[in-house]
Formats: C-alpha cells, sequence, structure tokens
C-alpha cells in the first residue's frame, strides 16, 4: 500500500548475478513487473525505453522484475525491447514470493513508485497513470 516500506526484491539478472532493490536505496525507483509472454508488457516496455533516458536525468532507477518462468523467453525479451536498468527473474513465473510480497494477482504488467528510502508512493497497472504520476513528482 502506498506509504508503506516495498519489500525488498532479491532476484539474479540477465548475467545471472543477484540484483537486490535495497541496492537502489538514495533513489526514486520504478518497479516493473512484467513477463516476456505478456504482450501488454511488451507494449508498455517500448515506452518505458523511449522515456527512460528522461528518467536517469531525474535520478529515477528502473528495476524490472520478469513473472517468466523460461529463461529463454525472459532474456529474449530483455535483450529484443532493449530494456533499461535493472533487470531480473527468479524463473518462478506468477509463482514467485515477489507476486505474494506486493500483493500482485495475475494481472501484469503492473507498476510501483517507491521514493528513496523504498517507500511506496504510488501503484497501478496502467503504465500511462505511471507516467502521469511521475510527470506530477519531477
Amino acid at each position: 500500500q502506498p506509504g508503506k516500506t516495498a519489500p525488498n526484491i532479491v532476484v539474479r539478472d540477465t548475467s545471472n548475478n543477484p540484483v537486490a532493490l535495497k541496492t537502489l536505496t538514495g533513489k526514486k525507483v520504478l518497479i516493473c513487473f512484467w513477463a516476456g509472454w505478456n504482450a501488454k508488457s511488451r507494449q508498455d516496455n517500448r515506452k518505458l525505453v523511449k522515456l527512460y533516458p528522461g528518467f536517469r536525468k531525474k535520478n529515477l532507477e528502473v528495476f524490472g522484475v520478469s513473472l517468466d518462468e523460461s529463461e529463454i523467453v525472459w532474456k529474449g525479451a530483455v535483450k529484443l525491447d532493449q530494456l533499461p536498468g535493472i533487470q531480473g527473474c527468479d524463473l518462478m513465473g506468477l509463482n514467485s514470493d515477489v507476486m505474494k510480497d506486493y500483493n500482485l494477482t495475475d494481472q501484469i504488467p503492473y507498476y510501483y513508485i517507491v521514493d528513496e528510502e523504498r517507500i511506496i508512493l504510488f501503484r497501478d497497472k496502467d503504465f500511462n497513470k505511471i507516467i502521469n504520476h511521475l510527470e506530477k513528482i519531477f
């Protein structure tokens, strides 16, 4: 819920190194829950790629969490979509603990905006609403 601290997320990046949300303390973060097999996620990814340079200039980082089960599908989507920021996956799909930690249903993509102390500012499944909220913050 907004106002609460976002649970830490630890997943593996495309090089199989662990990445954790808590390492981004001090930056505003857009957490993107998505999947390579999900058409809406892939559409939103294209929008995200275009907006990312402006986000970076404003000290906003992207932390993508794929809810794929297939490493090939996940890594292929990251590469094909040229996704920016930190991209990770635990290959547990919709059974990932992250789903429970963030009270997600199977409706993806889903987005959270957190502040420099990992306090949840806003969340929504509509990427356009997320962008509008980010514009208000910055």
